[in-house]
């Protein structure tokens, strides 16, 4: 049974993959949401045969929320470049940004006073 695609999060809160995105899939997964088609170019990567579907940095197997999570530790761009030598600067600065645009697609419900 097919499902149709929709441009609303997933239940773990990542972005759906949607064959109209800028965002690289695998042919057989859903377009992503469109926040991936704002990207300037096509640096993050989720393909279901790769890390099991998580976005990932193209032609590698560094996920973005490593290199989120050494932006956030303080680690500058140089810094992660000689521990990642495989990216680029502008690998590295896409992760962030494609964080950021996933975390502003997610609806957050809002609390009532008790």
């Amino acid at each position: 049974m097919s499902v149709p695609p929709t441009n609303s999060t997933s239940c773990a809160g990542m972005p759906e993959v949607t064959s109209n995105s800028r965002l690289v899939a695998s042919p057989d997964l859903r377009p992503a949401s469109a926040y991936t088609q704002s990207m300037p170019e096509s640096r993050i990567v989720a393909d279901h045969r790769i890390m099991g579907g998580v976005p990932c940095i193209r032609g590698t197997r560094i996920p973005v929320a490593t290199v989120v999570g050494l932006v956030a530790l303080g680690q500058s761009v140089q810094e992660i470049l000689v521990d990642y030598p495989q990216l680029s600067d502008e690998d590295v600065r896409a992760a962030p940004e494609f964080a950021a645009m996933a975390v502003g697609e997610r609806q957050v419900p809002l609390r009532t006073s008790a």
